[in-house]
């Protein structure tokens, strides 16, 4: 009786023990896996296989990354978004994890999200980060338009022309233009 008594005592130590070690091996195997699809650059690969480690439960910092990482590369910027996010709550002071995120808020043309995150990190980070606050358009033009039209359309003008163009113009001229966008909010 005392035979199988420690018999079955080995029987629950290796049951309680052994899918940690199924573990341990599955998520060593997607970390070097991971980690040569990401040094290859093999982006389509890696985000597949990042995708399916993290479906079957392997979760941590790095993957994350890596796929995030990949779906930048491939123009997926709102499944980057979810990976980085979740990176950062793995390690919130990871200023990589932080750029990505920002990169891919960016992108995908939510400036306003990428502002947010920004307001959000420490001022060192977001020195480093978020590289531009102003995320708007700035256009300027100038120009010299010279006309010598005059034997053409006469300074009384002729009103047969539908449209006033600067066949027109009776005298050269200067022109400038200054424009800024800004989205709010």
């Amino acid at each position: 009786m005392r035979k199988y008594t420690g018999m079955f005592g080995l029987l629950m130590l290796l049951t309680l023990w052994m899918p940690k070690v199924v573990s341990a091996q599955n998520t060593e195997s997607v970390e070097v896996l991971t980690y040569r699809l990401f040094m290859e650059q093999k982006w389509d690969s890696l985000l597949v296989t990042g995708e399916a480690a993290i479906a079957s439960g392997t979760d941590y910092f790095y993957l994350r990354m890596r796929t995030g990482r990949a779906a930048i590369e491939l123009h997926r910027y709102a499944k980057a978004a979810i990976h980085l996010e979740k990176a950062r709550e793995f390690n919130e002071l990871d200023t990589d994890a932080a750029t990505l995120l920002y990169l891919a808020c960016l992108y995908e043309g939510r400036t306003a999200a990428a502002g947010h995150l920004c307001s959000k990190l420490t001022p060192k980070m977001a020195n480093s980060v978020c590289h531009d606050r102003f995320s708007g358009k700035i256009m300027a033009e100038a120009g010299y338009m010279t006309s010598n039209q005059n034997k053409k359309y006469p300074k009384t003008g002729n009103n047969a022309a539908p449209v006033y163009t600067e066949d027109h113009a009776y005298l050269s001229a200067k022109y400038g233009l200054i424009g800024m966008e800004q989205q709010l909010g």
